[in-house]
């Protein structure tokens, strides 16, 4: 809520000079405060998987594993390796993937991925 105070207090600036001392008051402090206790939630991720969980899934293979249990295991290692979301790379059926843009890449570019056998 603050982040989209700042944003509206910005855009005010030129028609309100005092609006930066306005915004930092107070009533608007405790007002802030007020409500993100009543409607704030915390964002809510799974955690991460870890080495141990790609061990489990691995092992958790039958002994003769189909080609769906393989092609799973596959897109899990990929996914974690890669530093991807799995929904990345369900989605496509071809052998690139195109991630449009991420915060290291200072042009905003994108990449492409290509999985080789």
């Amino acid at each position: 809520m603050k982040l989209y105070l700042l944003g509206i207090c910005a855009e005010l600036e030129p028609f309100y000079p005092d609006i930066w001392s306005i915004c930092s008051s107070k009533l608007i402090n405790q007002m802030l405060a007020g409500c993100t206790k009543l409607y704030g939630s915390p964002a809510k991720r799974k955690c991460a998987l870890t080495e141990s969980d790609l061990l489990l899934i691995i092992r958790s293979a039958p002994h003769l594993p189909s080609h769906d249990n393989l092609l799973f295991n596959a897109i899990v290692l990929v996914g974690w390796h890669c530093l991807l979301r799995l929904g990345k790379l369900i989605d496509h059926d071809s052998a690139n993937l195109f991630l449009p843009m991420h915060k290291a890449n200072r042009f905003f570019e994108g990449s492409t991925v290509i999985f080789k056998k």
